[in-house]
């Protein structure tokens, strides 16, 4: 299907000049679309809750491909613009639809009947522009069919929009807040700072937004005028480089005022052109791009208030000082309060727990009042032993016959089990620390139809786990009916009557399955969220023509921060650094993942967060270079005026001497192990 031109006239309202496709899409979100019937190549909508969305467009493109691998797909692309800016919250329902374009005889067609679109997007706002780009994708097994529904489709032309940016105004985010309370958007600035405007080369301002299908990215670019900043521009553009920033931006067209970078801030980069033609004009290119799930917030109108009030809170380290004592097993309590601002931002203020200040002044810390309420906080510091439970024991068992399942459990402490129901057995139940155990946990009722339900518990020191067993019958064609599963990958096996074919009527995409003679083979990914539980379903039919659903449950993955050696920057200050570990079950959370994240605050304005300086000297060690004996520089940094490290770079030195025996030597070469990995194949 081809573009039509869209050609906006004063004495005919909206035309359409001649073409295939109307500058139109409607959507249906995927809450709100009940069912398709597919009958001879026409896909009748039931069940609509909601009447479709119009959008007004222009540039409509639509793509369709087809290949033929044991069964069609169809790939589908469709892509156009809109003026102005639009996001994902105008999609109210999320970012899954169906989709319907028109034709220019009326003729609707909706593209994909079994499976919603994925949405991506991109805005621009430049000199030039001032669109929103959208693509839908999706891939079907079936093609674009025919609507039979009938829709109302009323034309509605756009304005004229002027392009571009009036202006710019930045603040280091450290300074600023952004809350949204409904409509109602307001804007913080903190410690007396404001919104500076930036003096860019005319027209030379641009915003991009792009969304992914999972985050957006922001990038605003601008040039400056490098006169301005040739007598001492290094010292000047470190304005933009020693900070992160939060924008607001004002369009010509005075439609909305866009705010960015106030979760995580814009990151900065520079880029330096200078020309030897007249004319040509040396300027600084300046970058800010900031990534997260909330984008650019368009308002119409905000306000902007100066925020001053500070509170107070509990902390346990300040730098390296240690700020709680142990009380008993596990238990600590809170001897440091720090003062922060609306921000968080440490004022570099502190009270001391009664008794405790002489104790933090002579550190070196401004304690300017005390506490006397005691607050306590679980702390595995002060634990004389902390138990780990490693077993593959699943928080929910189902018996659908009288039969014996057998699991592997090993505790750091004695364990035990209790609570179970008078026809639940589990044996051994109980156990030894560090010791390697199968228990078996059998269930001697007959099921019927009527679920039994009941808990029993595992406790490991101070630790238990609930499991959760339902003995029930199944007579439905797959067995078991129910699978409760770990977070991680793994296959999951259903049987059933080899005498009895099925098929796999409706399976999540997420999942793939092999089918054999008795047996139902289900592959599921790891679920990576922290916050909730996946649910599968999978529908199936058999030689009989009788259908079943059966459910897998995937539990989330479990994770904690616990501190590390070593400390993080965040800007010119230093913190202490947390690692993430994960793990199957609330009680095994012990796979560290390399990820980091700042604790504790240890110094505003660190040495080591900005001042670094590099210096090269001989390690006495030489290169031969074409028969050249050449010295061996290596690279030492240090932070402030702390201690010289190697960073393990080196460079070519002075050259020692034109000819040597050094270089005529045999060469010996030896196998190191390293750090570093590689692919065999």
């Amino acid at each position: 299907m081809s573009v039509s031109n869209y050609t906006p006239s004063i004495d005919n309202g909206c035309a359409y000049a001649q073409g295939r496709l109307k500058n139109v899409v409607y959507f249906v979100s995927k809450a709100h679309l009940k069912d398709v019937h597919i009958d001879n190549g026409q896909a009748y909508i039931d069940g609509l809750t909601e009447a479709p969305t119009r959008l007004n467009c222009f540039n409509i493109q639509f793509e369709e491909n087809e290949t033929l691998d044991e069964r069609y797909r169809f790939t589908k692309s469709l892509r156009f613009s809109v003026n102005g800016y639009m996001n994902m919250s105008y999609f109210t329902e999320g970012d899954l639809y169906y989709a319907i374009i028109e034709t220019e005889d009326g003729t609707l067609y909706m593209i994909n009947v079994d499976f919603p679109s994925k949405i991506t997007y991109t805005y621009n706002l430049s000199a030039n522009q001032d669109q929103t780009d959208f693509t839908f994708s999706t891939q079907s097994n079936f093609p674009s069919l025919r609507v039979a529904t009938q829709m109302t489709r009323d034309n509605v032309c756009k304005p004229y929009r002027t392009n571009g940016i009036e202006s710019l105004r930045l603040i280091e985010k450290n300074y600023t807040a952004l809350a949204k309370d409904g409509d109602t958007v307001t804007v913080y600035t903190y410690q007396g700072k404001e919104f500076s405007i930036i003096d860019y080369m005319r027209d030379t301002c641009s915003l991009q937004e792009t969304y992914d299908g999972e985050r957006v990215t922001d990038t605003i670019t601008f040039d400056i005028n490098f006169d301005n900043y040739k007598t001492s521009w290094h010292y000047n553009l470190l304005e933009f480089l020693d900070n992160l920033y939060a924008a607001r931006i004002v369009p010509k067209s005075h439609t909305n005022e866009f705010f960015v970078g106030f979760d995580l801030g814009l990151q900065p980069s520079y880029n330096i052109q200078a020309n030897d033609s007249d004319g040509q004009a040396d300027k600084i290119t300046v970058t800010l791009v900031d990534s997260t799930s909330r984008g650019l917030v368009a308002l119409n109108d905000y306000e902007e208030e100066h925020h001053t009030v500070t509170t107070w809170r509990y902390v346990k380290w300040v730098g390296s000082i240690k700020a709680y004592e142990c009380t008993e097993n596990g238990t600590a309590r809170y001897l440091l309060q720090q003062e922060v601002d609306g921000l968080g931002n440490p004022t570099g203020r502190y009270r001391a727990y009664t008794g405790w200040s002489q104790y933090f002044i002579a550190r070196g810390l401004n304690v300017i009042d005390e506490f006397s309420e005691s607050v306590e906080f679980d702390s595995p510091e002060c634990s004389l032993e902390r138990c780990t439970l490693n077993t593959d024991i699943p928080s929910r068992i189902t018996f659908t016959s009288v039969t014996c399942n057998t699991y592997n459990l090993l505790s750091s402490c004695d364990w035990n089990i209790s609570g179970l129901p008078s026809y639940i057995t589990a044996t051994p139940s109980t156990g030894q620390a560090d010791t390697q155990y199968t228990v078996s946990i059998c269930n001697t009722m007959t099921p019927t139809s009527t679920a039994v339900e009941d808990d029993f518990v595992i406790t490991y020191g101070d630790g238990t786990m609930v499991v959760n067993t339902t003995v029930k019958t199944d007579e439905g064609i797959l067995r078991p009916s129910v699978a409760d599963i770990t977070c991680l990958e793994q296959n999951v096996t259903f049987t059933f009557d080899p005498n009895c074919p099925i098929t796999v009527t409706s399976i999540p995409t997420d999942l793939s399955y092999s089918l054999g003679i008795s047996s139902l083979v289900v592959t599921v990914p790891r679920n990576n969220s922290t916050a909730n539980t996946r649910t599968y379903s999978i529908t199936v039919t058999d030689c009989n023509g009788k259908t079943q659903t059966v459910v897998i449950t995937q539990d989330k993955t479990y994770e904690r921060w616990v501190y590390t050696t070593g400390y993080m920057c965040v800007g010119d200050d230093s913190y202490t650094r947390q690692m993430r570990y994960t793990g199957t079950t609330a009680s095994d959370i012990n796979t560290p993942t390399g990820e980091y994240r700042p604790g504790t605050l240890i110094q505003e304005g660190d040495e080591r967060c900005s001042t670094i300086t590099t210096k090269w000297e001989f390690d006495g060690h030489y290169y031969c270079i074409d028969g050249q004996k050449t010295e061996c520089l290596e690279q030492w940094i240090r932070y402030g005026q702390g201690e010289w490290t190697k960073t393990g770079v080196t460079k070519l030195g002075d050259v020692v001497e034109d000819t040597d025996d050094f270089c005529s030597q045999e060469a010996i070469y030896s196998w190191r192990q390293s750090t570093k990995w590689q692919c065999g194949t």
